[in-house]
């Protein structure tokens, strides 16, 4: 096909369709069935995703030609990616947010490291300033060259296969018997038995057919503008492959299914490094179609396709996972359990088959407390507006007894409906503007509030809010400005204690003044001053803050005033780490 009819490379966004005029619409048609899009009836194509991580086959996108106008609608389903359209051109899926969000969301849940030193130098030095689908499988290629390095280095598995030749000399065991057999029948050599390595079994031709793979979608999907990183990752790719090729390891395109089943568990424990090297060449193999072509063999097409509801769906899962273990870590409740369960399977009759699953079922101390249901939505979409949204919702809590629904979406108005006369709730959480670190915040802020837990975070919060931070023209300061202000910052000043003591002294509790002092081993000490310094550097190893809050605490006697230090650990405003160091005031006296 002439690129008169379609361009090399269609781009459109996700969801999104595109319009083309063509030359040859019965030509377009033709090729788009050895594009592995299969034919749905007159004029209507559909190409469908095959893979281990999306079992039930869905729909990447769809064409019809219209041939009274010698036109080609392409439409985009939930996949985000590349994938041929014909022989000759590309389609191009954009996602909904941005491809830096994407790559964030997609190696934190295939759990590859984004951030190394490949050859000593950063990864993202190697990446391209504007983040797109080749930086993605740039740095899928790295952490593939990476996982191999160790399999090198301690040896691949190999087979060992027996086979017998008549030799005057060669390696292996002689067998005495065939050799005076030969020397009877007149042939002066001796019998042996040997042993010849085997190094193309399956694992290693995974191996293989990953790299070989990931070559293909270097050279097919090079950028305009290529930069020296990107060469020097495909020479070490190119490197690997040719390495397993050595010890004449291959690969079928007809046994990729094959290769998808196995697993680091097949493998004799001291092979345990093989395993990460197992999983990324599996989610590589991931992307292919594996989609029968026009010959009828098995062939690989070359895609890189995320279905972005599932990816966001396994996302969400582990962010809930992460900030329920954080606030069960930070929680004043000793005893608080919290449990995110992932697609639990119901079924709600006895005597019919019939299963519900929901995405997450929000669990404290065992009792349910809120249903969640991931919607990769955007641009303002409200899930609650949807019909088959709400019924499902519905379906759910009334089959569960649990009376508090959520919708969890990437880029939506965050709301909460109340719904008469049941009284039961359903929510949309979501940050205006997705990105991970939002998204995150977003999330640990709901489950705070859907538990009812009291988290050192949430305190300290309070604490602020009410004016107890312990530094004079302070009170009407917000936690986020106090987190960017110096005053609180490691290393801490000698004002910073001075003021702190200050504070508390000017509150009229009965606290030593500024300026006592005791004589000790010829010395002037000031011992408040002393405690308000060791306690405040307790965690200066890893903590970047420290806010000093005056508080009360309950004794055997009654209340007591006391000074909190709360030591943070702060990384683009968010608290990542939080622990606290109390002194009770009358051990000043």
């Amino acid at each position: 096909m002439s690129s008169a009819n379609l361009p090399s490379t269609l781009s459109i966004s996700e969801h999104g369709s595109y319009t083309h005029e063509v030359e040859d619409p019965d030509l377009v048609a033709k090729q788009l069935e050895e594009a592995a899009f299969e034919s749905t009836g007159p004029n209507t194509f559909e190409k469908r995703r095959q893979s281990r991580f999306d079992e039930d086959n869905p729909v990447v996108a769809t064409a019809t030609i219209d041939e009274s106008s010698s036109e080609v609608e392409i439409e985009a389903r939930d996949h985000v990616g590349i994938t041929p359209l014909t022989p000759s051109s590309s389609l191009e899926i954009e996602p909904k947010i941005d491809w830096e969000q994407v790559s964030n969301v997609f190696f934190k849940v295939r759990r590859y490291k984004r951030t190394f030193d490949y050859h000593g130098v950063p990864i993202e030095n190697f990446l391209a300033e504007d983040k797109d689908l080749n930086d993605i499988y740039l740095i899928v290629a790295a952490n593939y060259i990476r996982n191999l390095e160790p399999i090198f280095r301690r040896g691949l598995i190999r087979s060992f296969e027996s086979r017998r030749v008549d030799a005057v000399d060669a390696h292996g065991r002689i067998d005495i018997k065939r050799s005076i057999w030969n020397y009877k029948s007149g042939t002066p050599k001796q019998h042996f038995i040997t042993k010849e390595t085997d190094y193309n079994i399956p694992v290693n031709s995974l191996l293989h057919a990953a790299g070989k793979y990931l070559l293909t979608l270097f050279r097919q999907n090079a950028p305009a503008d290529v930069h020296q990183g990107y060469y020097s990752i495909f020479s070490d790719l190119r490197d690997k492959v040719e390495e397993l090729e050595e010890r004449n390891i291959s690969s079928k395109e007809s046994e990729i299914e094959t290769y998808r089943g196995i697993t680091v568990g097949m493998l004799p424990p001291q092979r345990g490094y093989y395993g990460e090297a197992i999983e990324i060449s599996k989610t590589i193999l991931s992307s292919a179609m594996g989609r029968p072509l026009s010959g009828g063999d098995e062939q690989l097409t070359m895609d890189y396709l995320i279905n972005m509801n599932s990816l966001f769906e396994d996302y969400s899962q582990l962010v809930l996972e992460e900030q329920a273990a954080k606030i069960t870590e930070q929680s004043l409740d000793e005893e608080l359990d919290i449990e995110i369960l992932d697609k639990p399977s119901y079924s709600p009759f006895n005597n019919i088959r019939t299963n519900i699953e929901p995405d997450h079922i929000l669990q404290k101390n065992g009792e349910n407390i809120a249903i969640l249901d991931t919607k990769y939505y955007s641009d303002g979409r409200d899930p609650t507006r949807n019909l088959a949204n709400r019924k499902q919702m519905y379906r759910y809590s009334a089959v569960l007894g649990i009376d508090v629904m959520t919708f969890i979406c990437p880029e939506t108005k965050p709301q909460s409906r109340k719904i008469d006369p049941s009284g039961k709730v359903i929510n949309v959480i979501s940050p205006v503007d997705f990105s991970t670190e939002q998204y995150e915040i977003c999330v640990k802020e709901y489950l705070e509030e859907a538990l009812g837990a009291s988290t050192l975070q949430t305190e300290l919060a309070r604490e602020v809010q009410n004016g107890r931070l312990a530094m004079s023209g302070l009170n009407d300061t917000s936690l986020s400005d106090i987190l960017e202000n110096d005053t609180f910052s490691h290393p801490l000043s000698g004002i910073y204690y001075r003021d702190v003591q200050e504070y508390v002294a000017d509150t009229g509790v009965s606290v030593p003044s500024y300026s006592y002092v005791q004589r000790r081993i010829g010395e002037l000490t000031n011992p408040v001053y002393k405690q308000i310094k060791k306690q405040s550097n307790a965690n200066s190893e890893w903590a970047d803050v420290v806010l000093p809050i005056f508080s009360t605490i309950e004794t055997d006697d009654g209340e007591e005033d006391c000074l909190r230090f709360y030591h943070l650990e702060v990384v683009s405003g968010e608290i990542k780490q939080i622990e606290s160091e109390t002194i009770g005031i009358e051990k000043w006296e």
